[in-house]
């Protein structure tokens, strides 16, 4: 996505957050995986608030899972590729028996072991009954 086109082309993540928790599920989980940094066409050079996504608000039986920390930023994947984050949170999803919260848990902690903590991804919020799946 181009910078000068990115603000036309998406939507508020807390929007969609909202939406999900009038709908009356019990449990939502919310990956965002597009911490890239856009810096602005009338500037020549990216301010910190050009990087990364805000923080959340995470409304009970949600989780939000993101790539990195608030206001940063992650390298792009190789070409074809998905980005450390997404690799690591697939593979962890892939064993059997980890919870949710053991799935981001060891995410975080091979994502910032790679980038020596340059990348630490958190998780906002909680969920009850599904500590297994």
């Amino acid at each position: 996505m181009r910078s000068r086109s990115h603000k036309s082309e998406s939507i508020k993540a807390q929007w969609v957050v909202n939406v999900m928790e009038h709908a009356g599920s019990q449990v939502n989980i919310v990956i965002m995986d597009a911490c890239r940094t856009f810096p602005r066409p009338d500037k020549p050079r990216a301010t910190s608030e050009d990087y990364g996504l805000a923080a959340m608000n995470a409304p009970k039986g949600t989780l939000i899972g993101f790539a990195t920390g608030p206001g940063q930023s992650t390298p792009d994947g190789k070409k074809g590729s998905n980005g450390l984050y997404t690799g690591h949170l697939l593979k962890f999803m892939r064993q059997a028996g980890l919870s949710i919260e053991e799935v981001f848990k060891k995410t975080r902690q091979q994502v910032a072991l790679e980038t020596g903590n340059k990348q630490v991804p958190p998780v906002y919020g909680y969920c009850f009954g599904v500590d297994r799946p």
